[in-house]
């Protein structure tokens, strides 16, 4: 790894880059959160199921009575997200093994994202920006940092990697971690036995990213994320 001082143009660069990483670790850092939060919350739920109002609400921790919020709080809350992607199809079964029976496809394929999604924000979360190796030599180049992209360097096997996070590579999971939050309340609002919420959700879920602001667009409104 080179040890020159970054001068001029590659000063710039790495300005762009840094840029390019904080931006994009927040976004999905902040979306892969909602979706552990949500998760949590239907996880809680789960254990203290109760019918309070159809309709939809915001957050959905309005629909949790107070010992699931408790739980939430003080126990939920400090396990590992992997241990609650587990938990939820069993619990779910448990509860109400018709809506299980009929849903299985669905949540087996939120499990897969949620897994992926905590993998992905590990990745971000733990590996250092490459900010040392020549510029010259980058396979980031002034496009996409400019979109986005960035370096990281990675530990494998002893051995340390750069891997290069480029622009839609960070669409594709932001766009995952978006789409299972959608995902989620329409398992949710089954779970709750509120087959139109559960409709609309599993509708906007099928919808690409563009096809959702182009809606808020039209309507004068802005999407507040993926």
């Amino acid at each position: 790894m080179a040890s020159k001082w970054v001068k001029g143009k590659d000063l710039e660069r790495l300005h762009d880059r840094i840029t390019a990483s904080i931006a994009a670790r927040g976004g999905i850092i902040s979306l892969a959160t909602d979706a552990e939060d949500l998760l949590t919350s239907i996880i809680a739920w789960c254990f203290s199921p109760n019918s309070k109002g159809k309709e939809l609400k915001w957050p959905i921790d309005k629909f949790l009575s107070r010992r699931a919020r408790i739980l939430k709080a003080f126990i939920l809350n400090s396990w590992e997200f992997r241990k609650k992607i587990d938990l939820l199809p069993k619990l779910v079964e448990s509860i109400d093994k018709e809506c299980y029976k009929n849903n299985i496809k669905l949540i087996k394929e939120i499990n897969i994202k949620l897994i992926k999604i905590g993998e992905f924000r590990n990745k971000l979360a733990h590996s250092p920006l490459n900010i040392w190796e020549p510029f010259e030599d980058s396979s980031v180049d002034d496009r996409d940092s400019d979109g986005g992209g960035f370096q990281i360097v990675e530990y494998k096997k002893g051995k340390l990697e750069i891997r290069t996070i480029g622009h839609d590579e960070l669409e594709e999971e932001g766009s995952r971690a978006g789409v299972t939050l959608l995902k989620l309340y329409q398992l949710f609002a089954l779970l709750r036995k509120c087959p139109e919420d559960a409709d609309f959700f599993r509708r906007w879920s099928t919808l690409s990213n563009e096809q959702r602001r182009q809606y808020f667009a039209d309507r004068g409104l802005r999407m507040s994320s993926s």
